[in-house]
């Protein structure tokens, strides 16, 4: 199937779409779309967005939604495939790797940001479904991304890490610390949806934090026979 075939969209009449393609830093060849306002200034600098694809997603999907979007309000839009994914490069096929997935974005702010036409210190990122957390994580060490947004219903790295809604987490707090901790927070470490509303289902890691931090410390003070000092309350 040829690249003009795929789209699930049509494309506007206010804007232009050319297929584009450039490497990463580890020599990945990837295949984008670059996303223009009809009859643009190319004499002026404008402002670029980068668009990254949901988790398993491509260009001709989603992203090129978006990336038409943005170009109607005057944004130079690029999208592009991940690598190993729809037209990129990348062996063996489909394979899932965050660093790179990461990279991508850096790269593409590489392509981007040598346009003439594309001012370099306005481009920003938009990532959409598991490409949000690879957006965030690009601006994190890349600032060259100055701006970005993210439409993600949660974070994968943290979900693979510590369960969904950190229910790992919670669980492996409730063990490791099990001789420091009182029974009230034990019960809402161990059963968090049985402690909260639904919708407040995700706990105040920071609260756990400190209440932890007074916890230890008092069973510190205890060994060395100093009087233990108040443990915090969870509200």
């Amino acid at each position: 199937m040829s690249q003009t075939d795929n789209y699930i969209f049509e494309l506007s009449n206010k804007v232009t779409r050319k297929s584009v393609s450039y490497k990463n830093r580890f020599g990945i060849k990837i295949a984008a779309d670059l996303y223009m306002p009809k009859d643009f200034d190319e004499t002026k600098k404008h402002a670029g967005i980068i668009i990254g694809a949901p988790y398993g997603g491509v260009k001709e999907q989603g992203p090129g939604i978006y990336a038409q979007n943005m170009a109607e309000r005057g944004f130079i839009a690029l999208t592009f495939d991940p690598s190993y994914n729809g037209y990129s490069g990348g062996e063996p096929r489909h394979i899932s790797s965050p660093d790179l997935f990461v990279e991508d974005f850096s790269a593409a702010v590489d392509y981007l940001g040598t346009r003439p036409f594309v001012d370099k210190n306005q481009i920003g990122a938009i990532g959409m479904c598991g490409s949000g957390g690879f957006a965030i994580s690009a601006a994190q060490v890349d600032r060259r991304i100055k701006a970005i947004a993210t439409v993600s219903m949660y974070d994968i790295s943290r979900v693979a890490a510590n369960g969904w809604k950190d229910s790992f987490l919670l669980k492996k707090i409730a063990t490791v610390y099990s001789m420091h901790l009182p029974s009230n927070v034990m019960r809402i470490l161990r059963h968090p949806s049985q402690c909260l509303p639904i919708e407040e289902h995700l706990l105040d890691l920071m609260k756990i934090q400190t209440l932890l931090a007074a916890s230890l410390a008092s069973s510190i003070l205890r060994l060395v026979g100093i009087t233990r000092t108040p443990l915090l309350n969870l509200p």
